[in-house]
């Protein structure tokens, strides 16, 4: 694979993983993810893909997410770096919601991803989420 293949591969994933942890199902979103992943935001982190399914389980029955919940991740202006078998990336994300065709911006920051090429091709080691502009 070339730099190029590799990066559309990467932001393949990372595009799934949003679009699996609003809508799809989470047995296939805890699948993105490597075995031993940590997922981490202020004050939460979790380790291990059980524990990452979890934390999405909970936030789904909160309402914060997911199906039902009116709400949607939109991610844009990301940055993909591959080193042979790793990468990194760097992606603004916004969270919106809301009623009918005028929704609104509920939150925003930036995902910070470490990503590993496996066997069966990449799959998200390490993200650590910032809130805001930081």
């Amino acid at each position: 694979m070339t730099d190029a293949d590799d990066q559309f591969a990467v932001r393949n994933l990372l595009a799934r993983i949003v679009y699996e942890g609003d809508e799809g199902d989470l047995d296939t979103y805890v699948t993105l993810f490597a075995d031993d992943a940590v997922w981490s935001m202020p004050g939460v982190e979790h380790r291990g893909i059980a524990a990452i399914g979890h934390g999405v389980e909970q936030r789904r029955a909160e309402g914060l997410t997911g199906p039902g919940s009116g709400k949607r991740h939109v991610l844009t202006t990301t940055e993909v770096t591959v080193d042979g078998d790793d990468a990194t990336a760097r992606s603004t994300w916004l969270l919106v919601g809301g009623e009918g065709l005028q929704p609104a911006l509920l939150r925003y920051g930036t995902y910070h991803d470490r990503l590993r090429r496996t066997n069966d091709g990449w799959v998200l080691a390490a993200r650590a989420i910032r809130f805001g502009a930081a």
